[in-house]
This record gives structure tokens, C-alpha cells and sequence, in this order.
């Protein structure tokens, strides 16, 4: 199996998913993980591949709800939830920020239980 591309952060940030252009709520879910290329999200709304969605996530520690447009990649059923893999395709320099900001505490955080532990990630 190839390398991902970007480290991911497992996480549970609720979010609300739109249609791309913003004026149909199309649901609500749970972004598993989340990296600097895309986020994992279960919910129990069904989206094709292909599917362009806009996605409203309050990440902590952040007045504002991230921003960003996906695509669905990847969806996986697992009884009444769903999995989707999201690719993004329009992240302003701003939401890159805080996304970067996340990842970066996320693995930070992880090194130090890892240190304290006696183990090398």
C-alpha cells in the first residue's frame, strides 16, 4: 500500500455538510480524521462520488467554524453510517492555516504521550 501524503489526525469534530453551493443543509456528521489533503467523516446522510459538499467544522480552540469544499473520494457503508473519504478542492490560505495548526498540535501531542510512554514515533 502506497504512503499517504499527508500525516492524518484522528479526531471528533462534528461538522455540517452542504450542498457545494451553499444553500441546501445536506446533513451532519463526525470527522474521524483529518489531514492537510482531506478529512474522513461518518454520518448517516448519503452522498454519491463526486459529490461536491461545503463542510462547516468548529475546530477547537478557533472563533470561527473552518470553511472548505470536498469532494467525496472514497465512501464506505457500515450499517445506518456511512463513511466518506473527502478530498478538499478550495481551501483559502486562512483555513490551510488552521488546518495546519491542527495537524501540527495533533502530532505534537501524540510525540509527547509517545515520549512519556518510552516510545519513538
Amino acid at each position: 500500500m502506497p504512503k499517504r501524503k499527508f500525516i492524518r489526525a484522528a479526531t471528533d469534530i462534528l461538522v455540517d455538510l452542504f450542498s457545494a453551493d451553499a444553500l441546501m443543509n445536506t446533513g451532519r456528521g463526525c470527522i474521524v480524521n483529518i489531514s492537510l489533503g482531506g478529512i474522513a467523516i461518518e454520518t448517516e446522510s448519503s452522498f454519491e462520488l463526486d459529490r461536491e459538499l461545503l463542510v462547516y467544522a468548529k475546530l477547537p480552540n478557533t472563533e470561527k467554524p473552518l470553511e472548505i469544499h470536498a469532494k467525496v473520494v472514497r465512501q464506505q457503508n457500515l450499517g445506518n453510517i456511512r463513511r466518506y473519504g473527502l478530498k478538499y478542492t478550495k481551501v483559502t490560505a486562512v483555513e490551510r492555516i488552521k488546518l495546519f495548526a491542527y495537524v501540527h498540535g495533533w502530532l505534537e501531542k501524540l510525540k509527547t504521550k509517545e515520549t512519556r510512554n518510552g516510545n519513538n514515533i
